[in-house]
């Protein structure tokens, strides 16, 4: 049994704080939880407890505190907190006949939420009612040795929960971790973890072209298919030779067989049908079904408390724990597997937002003329055109984030694959004909130098897991000082409540949101715009700004000459959270409901301050460019306006151009182009309207 700590624990040096409050007679009625044996069939089969001794002075109540998973660390001295109740081990205790009536136990540590119980003991049991609302309770009993007697015991343990992690989620860990910026980071990340593979990979994606090129070396615009080829994810995965998993998201379930040629392609159908190859391959559909016009009011099942506690402490039996209902289910077909990850021995992995396909890679440039950000089969003198200026790429800019993983936590990404792969076979799948159960790989250890993290996902049915919406909201609630958000989609209701409430409770909280400009054929755009107007009343303390790449066409002609500024939309791509400089979220899941609620996501949840920093100083000096990036600093309000400055610059310098740039020769364009920072846009932040009007009124949940 590890040892416990008193109501606090520790996940970083701290004092406890601890209260033990007079007995209370007031007659106060407690909680008389049910038993919770449907959390835990184990108390079903458990032997009955030895008879104690009959010179103990009753039961011996033990309080516990413990985070929400059940885990206890070192912690300084213990007080004594009366005569009536005393220091055991590291928790506090009486004597149940020499404390009559109720005891009241307050909790606190830090970076997690306090607690309060009210426990009681009876001719019954222990009566244990919760005081606060955001912790949980489990009582075990056990004959303990107290002063060389065989004593009954009933120990109370109370879970603190976290400020930022995901309680129902796996325990975070400690990790190295990295986050890598674009495309190129991303994948050529990817590609060393798949290179040094000794033993196993795992791919799960939304999207699949077995020719996307996961690195594009120097003269990559001039390499033939066939130098090209090596490097595609294909040839990589071949080259590595060893146990390969990938499984994708099938579109509208299993009722339509053309549908596995949407997103996959024949190569890698060839090793789907093909068994005993050792690269096995599985489409799966998330067959939620979702109302159009209603909402989606599926929650996730309660964790056990309980279970947890005795999965710590084996010699414990269960008595009894704080239980809360499920909530029933709503009905369309709407959802998909969205989960992008990638899994190399068990000890690596990649968490990302990226498709496995040639649109999700670029550079941290995202230039308007980037050869190497054309399709695989673009030939030769469509790659030059576009090196030498005079053709923009086939595929726009995109941005996105991702971030490697070593550590422990690899083991738990691979869970949700192997939970995953686990299922399809079960469901029969297609190509689950040629599948084999996938075995779980020992956990890494945790690395020296890591940084506490927790991977979280959105999980359908019958998982039914929604612990990225968890810790989004536990930051959010959090957050004093800022909340950065670069996303696909501005479109949350679940979450948009919370955060605009915790700015009315934080008049110095600064949100900016970087996301994509909605068309009003979007049947979501209603949900951006309501969400937009919600927070347009905290006035500068808001800012919204979409990304755009610019870049210079000229073409000297015999007559008259052709000067144009190509503005380009980057596709923003990112599921990025930032709060406080102190919190980081990257992943597939994107800022709407369906992302949150029953849409297959997996994301990492970082709480670490200097990487919250460096990520959050990075992104905004990519935001301004080099003229605005001298005035940013750790004053986010300050960073909220220069940032609101320099998209309203960039979109006049555009405007200027677009007016005035035709008037001049290609010498001149380029000069001011070239050497004057009043006709040159810095970064890629411009001004973003979402408007007041949409077409389709459909419900929250769908899009």
């Amino acid at each position: 049994m590890k040892a416990p700590f008193l109501i606090a624990l520790l996940l970083s040096a701290c004092t406890p704080k601890v209260d033990v409050q007079a007995p209370d007679t007031d007659g106060t009625d407690s909680d008389t939880s049910e038993p919770d044996v449907g959390n835990d069939p184990d108390t079903d089969t458990q032997e009955p407890l030895p008879e104690p001794d009959d010179a103990c002075e009753g039961t011996l109540i033990t309080v516990v505190g413990t985070d929400p998973w059940a885990q206890t660390a070192s912690v300084s001295e213990v007080p004594t907190p009366s005569s009536d109740t005393f220091s055991r081990g590291d928790g506090v205790a009486w004597w149940s006949q020499d404390v009559p009536g109720a005891v009241t136990v307050s909790m606190s540590a830090q970076d997690h939420h306090n607690a309060r119980v009210r426990i009681e003991s009876t001719n019954a049991g222990v009566r244990v009612e919760r005081l606060d609302d955001r912790s949980r309770w489990a009582v075990t009993r056990n004959i303990t040795t107290v002063d060389g007697l065989s004593c009954d015991t009933m120990t109370v343990w109370v879970g603190l929960d976290h400020h930022w992690f995901a309680p129902s989620a796996n325990r975070p860990t400690n990790n190295r971790a990295e986050v890598l910026f674009d495309g190129e980071e991303g994948w050529q990340a990817a590609y060393d973890m798949v290179a040094s593979a000794q033993e196993r990979v795992t791919w799960s994606t939304w999207y699949w072209e077995s020719d996307f090129e996961l690195i594009r070396p120097l003269g990559h615009a001039t390499m033939s298919e066939s130098q090209r080829e090596g490097n595609t994810v294909m040839a990589v995965l071949e080259e590595a030779d060893v146990d390969t998993r990938v499984l994708i998201n099938r579109f509208w379930g299993e009722n339509f067989d053309f549908t596995a040629y949407i997103n996959t392609d024949s190569a890698l159908r060839a090793y789907a049908q093909d068994s005993g190859d050792d690269f096995e391959v599985m489409l799966q559909g998330n067959v939620t079904e979702v109302s159009i016009d209603d909402t989606y009011d599926a929650v996730p099942q309660p964790i056990s408390f309980l279970r947890r506690v005795r999965s710590e402490n084996p010699d414990e039996r269960a008595e009894q724990a704080d239980v809360t209902a499920r909530r029933g289910l709503d009905a369309v077909d709407a959802a998909s597997w969205h989960q992008k990850g990638i899994v190399v021995d068990g000890a690596v992995a990649l968490i990302t937002g990226m498709n496995t396909k040639a649109a999700d890679w670029d550079t941290s440039d995202h230039a308007v003329f980037e050869p190497r950000r054309m399709p695989f089969d673009a030939d030769e003198d469509d790659r030059l055109e576009v090196a030498y200026g005079n053709e923009p790429s086939e595929l726009d800019p995109r941005k996105d984030f991702s971030v490697r993983i070593e550590g422990p936590a690899a083991r738990d990404v691979e869970d949700y694959f192997r939970t995953r792969w686990s299922q399809g076979i079960a469901d029969d799948v297609l190509y689950a004909d040629s599948a084999t159960p996938l075995t779980a790989l020992p956990a890494a250890r945790e690395p020296s130098g890591g940084v506490p993290l927790q991977i979280v996902a959105t999980m359908p049915e019958p998982f039914l897991e929604q612990t990225i919406l968890e810790t989004h909201l536990r930051a959010i609630e959090q957050a004093t000082e800022y909340v950065l958000i670069e996303d696909q989609y501005f479109r949350a209701p679940i979450i948009a409540e919370t955060l605009e409430q915790r700015m009315w409770d934080e008049p110095d909280l600064v949100l900016i949101v970087v996301t994509n400009a909605v068309s009003g054929s979007d049947p979501g755009l209603r949900w951006t715009v309501e969400n937009d107007q919600r927070f347009q009343r905290f006035g500068d303390r808001y800012v919204l700004i979409q990304l755009v790449a610019t870049d210079l066409y000229t073409d000297v002609g015999i007559f008259w000459d052709t000067v144009e500024l190509l503005d380009v939309p980057i596709y923003n791509h990112s599921k990025l959270r930032i709060v406080d400089d102190v919190y980081v979220s990257v992943g597939s899941c994107n800022w709407n409901n369906r992302g949150y609620k029953y849409e297959g996501e997996l994301n990492v949840a970082i709480l670490d301050r200097p990487t919250a920093t460096d990520v959050r100083r990075r992104v905004l000096e990519e935001y301004v460019g080099h003229y605005w990036a001298p005035f940013l600093s750790d004053d986010m309000q300050n960073n909220a306006d220069i940032l609101a400055l320099a998209a309203q610059d960039n979109a006049d310098i555009v405007q200027w151009w677009q007016e005035d740039g035709e008037d001049l020769d290609v010498s001149e364009a380029i000069d001011l182009w070239d050497t004057s920072v009043t006709y040159r846009t810095s970064g890629w932040a411009y001004p973003l309207d979402f408007g007041d009007d949409w077409f389709w009124d459909v419900g929250p949940d769908v899009f």
